[in-house]
């Protein structure tokens, strides 16, 4: 069993990491009045705090990550679950450049208009908090199957 956590670990290990650094290398310093706004906004949800990421944030409820803020913009995880919902009100992927390729990662904008009322962003957030379980469902699944 011990083995089972260790590799389900180390996968958001590497998860994290890849965040860590793009923002470190493409991402100018968040605010610290935006999180201390969205982490007000996002109370209701209960046990939510960011962790900085040196050019950004991470946004967690318990342990999991389920946004990241990157040049005062906040990006909610995403899945093949939600994903419509954000592209029917044409939000885009956090994208970076990394030796001369594009690359997006599983977080993508909040609606704007998400950002002026709480209940709305707390609606989205709680999104990107299941998509966040999900995630973790699905790699430690792919864990056992491996075992």
């Amino acid at each position: 069993m011990k083995g089972i956590c260790l590799r389900v670990t180390h996968l958001a290990l590497v998860d994290y990491l890849l965040i860590h650094y793009l923002l470190v290398t493409h991402c100018s310093v968040a605010s610290s009045e935006f999180i201390t706004y969205l982490l007000e906004q996002l109370s209701p949800l209960g046990d939510v705090r960011a962790r900085s990421m040196f050019g950004g944030f991470g946004i967690y409820r318990g342990e999991r990550m389920f946004a990241l803020v990157a040049e005062d913009a906040l990006y909610i995880k995403v899945d093949d679950v939600n994903r419509r919902e954000f592209e029917a009100r044409g939000l885009l992927p956090f994208r970076y450049e990394m030796r001369g390729k594009r690359g997006t990662l599983s977080y993508w904008q909040a609606p704007p208009d998400a950002l002026d009322d709480r209940e709305m962003l707390c609606e989205w957030a709680r999104k990107g908090c299941e998509a966040a379980d999900r995630a973790l469902k699905t790699k430690s699944r792919a864990t056992l199957s491996q075992t």
